[in-house]
């Protein structure tokens, strides 16, 4: 049903893989060298280095391994690999560790064995609870900004988005000067990207939508100003969280729960 709603959704996985002696029917040795492989696939940052370590892995001629891998993990890379999950924006969140981080949360405050009543009490509690919690931390990050703050060419940027963006931001502007720019394409570790004022091909682009390195190098180039309200994504904006905030606080009010119970005479 899901994903009749959400036809463009893309399914991210956690990496989970798992290797014993005893399962694999391999030596401890040649268990250390499974890991190693398994592991830089787990972060291969291009579709050709995948490739390579995937036909080192097969070269092992462990067939427990291999179909294990084929079976569990490699059908599914695009859902879990860096160079193939990463081509779709998902703003840094490659896993459900939030999910289920709220998921424990809400089990210590509505146990399973409540009544319904209580249930629904203790679940209107926590969730007024957890909106308060989460309107408090963009307040938080939003109003806050350092007290050392000299001009620089990135000042309009820090004005425009979260701390946290900023900080993507200007690690991507300082790295740009290593960036060699052939026209409007650059050479990477992920292989021939085309860049432009605005877009690029890279996979921090596709995940994050900030100006990466690519980007400020193709506009200082251009002799483009490094600051364009166009590289800044309605996501990442102070205003739309604080504009996201004070909508509900205007529109939120107490949600009463009436419960009806009946007496049998």
């Amino acid at each position: 049903m899901c994903y009749n709603q959400f036809t463009n959704a893309v399914v991210n996985l956690c990496q989970l893989l798992e290797v014993t002696e005893a399962r694999m029917g391999i030596t401890s040795s040649r268990k250390t060298v499974v890991l190693e492989l398994l592991l830089k696939l787990s972060y291969a940052s291009s579709q050709q280095q995948y490739e390579d370590l995937y036909s080192q892995l097969k070269n092992l001629q462990i067939a427990t391994v291999t179909d294990y891998y084929d079976t569990n993990w490699h059908n599914c890379r695009h859902s879990w690999v860096p160079c193939f999950k990463n081509s779709a924006s998902n703003m840094g969140t490659t896993g459900t560790q939030r999910i289920e981080s709220l998921h424990q949360k809400v089990k210590e405050v509505v146990h399973r064995s409540s009544e319904i009543k209580q249930f629904f009490e203790n679940l209107l509690i926590f969730l007024a609870a957890s909106q308060s919690a989460s309107e408090h931390r963009v307040m938080d990050a939003c109003q806050r900004f350092p007290t050392n703050n000299p001009e620089t060419a990135l000042s309009a940027y820090r004005q425009e988005v979260s701390q946290h963006a900023f900080n993507l931001i200007t690690q991507k502007h300082a790295s740009s000067t290593n960036v060699v720019l052939e026209g409007t394409s650059v050479q990477s570790h992920e292989g021939v990207l085309t860049v432009s004022s605005s877009a690029c091909q890279c996979q921090f682009f596709k995940v994050t939508s900030l100006p990466c390195r690519h980007i400020f190098k193709f506009r200082d180039v251009q002799g483009r100003p490094v600051f364009d309200p166009v590289l800044v994504p309605q996501c990442w904006k102070r205003s739309y969280w604080l504009a996201a905030v004070r909508t509900h606080t205007l529109h939120s009010g107490e949600v009463a729960v009436s419960v009806q119970t009946s007496t049998q005479a």
